[in-house]
């Protein structure tokens, strides 16, 4: 019997007798053509072209690298994905170079090795793929008629309104109500957003989702349906199609919470507070934002402006609430120093500097015993020979079949090129190799000596990237006091986490 995993998703949760039939059609597919099924893996409410989302399947292929089996099977292809033809290729290329076939109830064994099948796989695939074009296309024309006609298109309802059978906004909740206008108000009456949600929290008022959190507080200081206005589309989402070309906007057209004077207020200050706290594109102004980690819940710590001073705040805290974790919070400058002093004594340090010649020697001596050169000339000529043929054949062929003997030509581009580096990785003497690696170390000695100067000049999106080159990730310990009414945090420790080794982190 041939060792296979079987592969189960379903779009949505409302699908909730598919994964069981899935698997029954699928385990009698591998009782019936000989194949034992060692492994499930199973994405569940997940769209078919929505790959980075499908963390099992991601996962499948990583372990097909394993050789624990040799088929994939799944009850239909559009099971195992509705990407077009271009993003297959990215997924099936390591499963055929990993000797892993895949079957299915509804169009049986698909051989990419074959021209044909792979042909034919291809055909298919874009009609599966066309489908979730047109379907989306057909839902935003939909989505759109009902925004013309002032009716929520779909989903629930902002926080603080209901729907009436006609799908219209109304007022919903009175404390509901109440808890979005005092948030547009105590927000321009001063309070931070931060200071928002702690506040609500405290007070019991009721929250959008399970708790109060900054994320929340920013979402709700935005909606501009709260004047009364019907406005949708501003923001154009969807992976193929948009609902519209341009925002629907409807004056009046149901019960305003805020009034337009207030609304565009909150806007203002909203821009102005922008820019005083990360995370940004680039990090800002912040060194170790998102670098830092909350010893406490291990989520990142990201930078905000205090007093003058940068701090790092723990985002399970802003996110999630005390109940997660506590306001954990530490001034940059004081835990860069620490790191920075902790880098140096542990990267200068003599028996470091042995170690890492000596596990980079290591390396180079175990990879020169693995690496043969003449199985590599070998394949490599066999490769060449291979696209001699690919490249008669791609002449002498029909328009139409063109791209296909373009992509069997890129692939075996591909696979001479990295079996060319190999061989000329081989070819190096090992005393070569060697003698480059401690050239490395020197040199990163040298920078390292120079590490705390170079900090103080250089600017902190340079020195946060040169951080991240070295640094994994920072662990910080904080401890909490009461001190009168403010609660005071001091770093009490941590843990740097390097790409080689951790080093400790001590005040």
């Amino acid at each position: 019997m041939i060792n296979a995993v079987g592969y189960i998703r379903m779009s949505s949760d409302k699908q909730e007798a598919s994964p069981a039939q899935q698997r029954n059609e699928v385990t009698a597919l591998a009782k019936r053509d000989g194949y034992r099924v060692i492994r499930w893996y199973i994405d569940e409410g997940v769209s078919g072209d929505a790959t980075e989302k499908r963390f099992e399947f991601q996962r499948m292929i990583r372990d097909s690298g394993s050789g624990e089996f040799q088929a994939v099977l799944c009850w239909d292809q559009d099971r195992f994905g509705r990407f077009d033809s271009i993003e297959a290729g990215h997924w099936i290329h390591p499963l055929r170079e990993n000797g892993v076939h895949l079957v299915t109830v509804a169009q049986g064994k698909i051989d990419w090795s074959d021209f044909a099948g792979r042909v034919l796989y291809g055909i298919q695939q874009e009609g599966k793929h066309a489908y979730l074009r047109d379907l989306s296309r057909n839902i935003c024309r939909g989505l759109r008629e009902k925004a013309k006609q002032g009716r929520w298109p779909s989903g629930n309802p902002p926080f603080g309104y209901a729907l009436d059978e006609d799908n219209r906004l109304i007022l919903g909740d009175p404390s509901h109500v109440r808890a979005v206008q005092r948030l547009y108000r105590d927000y321009l009456g001063g309070k931070s957003m931060m200071a928002l949600f702690e506040q609500m929290a405290a007070d019991g008022e009721p929250a959008p989702g399970p708790e109060w959190n900054i994320y929340a507080v920013k979402r709700l200081l935005k909606i501009e349906l709260y004047t009364g206005d019907f406005v949708w589309g501003v923001q154009k989402t969807g992976k193929y199609h948009h609902a519209t070309d341009e925002p629907v906007f409807i004056p009046g057209n149901h019960p305003s919470i805020v009034d337009r004077r207030t609304f565009d207020a909150v806007q203002q200050r909203r821009l102005r507070q922008r820019g005083r706290c990360t995370p940004k594109r680039d990090g800002g102004a912040f060194v170790l934002s998102g670098l830092a980690r909350c010893e406490a819940c291990g989520c990142a710590m990201y930078g905000t402006t205090l007093d003058g001073w940068n701090y790092l705040v723990c985002s399970g805290y802003l996110g999630k609430g005390k109940k997660f974790c506590s306001r954990n919070s530490v001034r940059e400058d004081v835990v860069l120093d620490h790191v920075i002093g902790a880098i140096e004594h542990e990267y200068l340090n003599p028996q470091t500097i042995h170690r890492l010649r000596k596990e980079l020697h290591r390396q180079v001596q175990s990879k020169s015993k693995t690496i043969d050169a003449k199985p590599l000339k070998k394949r490599l000529a066999q490769v060449d020979k291979r696209l001699d043929t690919a490249r008669r054949n791609m002449a002498l062929a029909a328009p139409d079949l063109r791209p296909e003997y373009e992509q069997v030509f890129r692939e075996l581009k591909q696979q001479r090129r990295r079996l060319t580096a190999e061989i000329e990785a081989a070819s190096v003497p090992q005393h070569r190799r060697l003698a480059e690696q401690d050239q490395n170390v020197d040199r990163a000695v040298e920078l390292f000596s120079q590490l705390r100067t170079a900090c103080q000049k250089a600017n902190p999106v340079t020195l946060r990237e040169f951080l991240r080159t070295t640094v994994e990730k920072v662990v910080i310990r904080v401890e909490k006091t009461r001190q009168g009414r403010r609660h005071c945090y001091r770093l009490l420790g941590g843990e740097i986490h390097m790409q080689l080794f951790n080093l400790g982190l001590t005040p």
